[in-house]
């Protein structure tokens, strides 16, 4: 095994068809001057490809360079670049599990694996979130890769890696492009820390109304087409919210920390089916942990209003 599994299944996901082919070498000026940028070619970055917005399902954003091609993958989203010495150049965004505890450091680390060369290892930052980035090499048949795996810390239990991969001769030629990609990288609100805290809904999502829970005060909520939004008041306990179901649609949310009596808009989303407009009276259940158990709790209520 060459690399970890993460940056296998990428280079998998594409079939690289024919050969490359042998291209000849453009004639070599005898001025000193000229022979010197020749030699400096490898070396030289792309500075004319824009950086568009790639809408996610699991996160809000991320940029990538306009000409290459997005391709949803498990967890994820691959970008696939043009091709250097037969090898096609990938940007991928690919949500992991839950990180056990300890330091965003040692969980990189034992991402990466032993079968690598690493080069440079630092913490860093992806748009004001704490980050660990990790540059390495490995073979692939006879060709030097050169990786940058970059690992965002949500501070909600989920990490997410941004993983460049070009041959290693082609590696500053691109990187430029992954940087200004990953700093367009943002969470959805419901990871959002922005969104977490003394946060409320709008009085223009008010007509609404939920009652009968047993710990939670839900203070508003907003129903959309697809998207549950919980203006939640919590009690004397640290809670992670672990699920949401609505009149028997489990919707998708991720795990969300609220600390005691704290107040938060949890969102999550779903085929709600039902039309904007339309009344609704629904029960809503609430899946939590209290503190660090992983204990399952429920509160049960329902919940009256018109979807917007």
């Amino acid at each position: 095994m060459i690399k970890l599994l993460p940056i296998l299944l990428i280079i998998s996901v594409l079939v690289i068809s024919g050969c490359s082919q042998q291209s000849s070498q453009p004639p070599v000026p005898t001025t000193p001057t000229t022979t010197a940028t020749q030699s400096a070619i490898p070396q030289q970055t792309i500075e004319s490809e824009s950086i568009i917005k790639y809408t996610g399902t699991d996160f809000k954003s991320i940029g990538y360079p306009s000409t290459w091609k997005p391709k949803q993958i498990q967890n994820g989203v691959l970008f696939s670049g043009p091709e250097e010495s037969g090898f096609v150049v990938l940007f991928s965004v690919i949500k992991l599990s839950e990180r056990p505890s300890g330091t965003l450091e040692d969980f990189a680390l034992q991402q990466t694996g032993t079968d690598v060369t690493i080069t440079s290892k630092k913490p860093g930052k992806v748009n004001g979130l704490d980050s660990y980035e990790i540059v390495s090499t490995f073979l692939d048949k006879g060709l030097i890769i050169k990786t940058k795996d970059v690992f965002v810390d949500t501070q909600q239990g989920i990490i997410y890696e941004l993983i460049f991969t070009v041959p290693n001769s082609s590696y500053e030629k691109y990187i430029q492009l992954f940087e200004d990609s990953i700093e367009m990288f943002e969470l959805n609100p419901a990871l959002s820390k922005s969104t977490l805290g003394a946060t409320e809904l709008s009085s223009t999502s008010s007509k609404s109304e939920c009652s009968g829970f047993s710990y939670f005060s839900i203070k508003n909520h907003k129903l959309t087409g697809s998207t549950l939004m919980l203006d939640i008041q919590n009690e004397p306990n640290d809670i992670t919210i672990a699920g949401i179901d609505l009149g028997g649609n489990e919707l998708k949310t991720s795990l969300i920390p609220i600390s005691a009596n704290e107040r938060a808009v949890v969102t999550a989303t779903g085929s709600i089916q039902l039309t904007v407009g339309s009344e609704y009276i629904s029960r809503l259940t609430i899946t939590y942990n209290l503190g660090s158990s992983l204990d399952k709790h429920e509160d049960v209520g329902t919940c009256t209003g018109v979807v917007q």
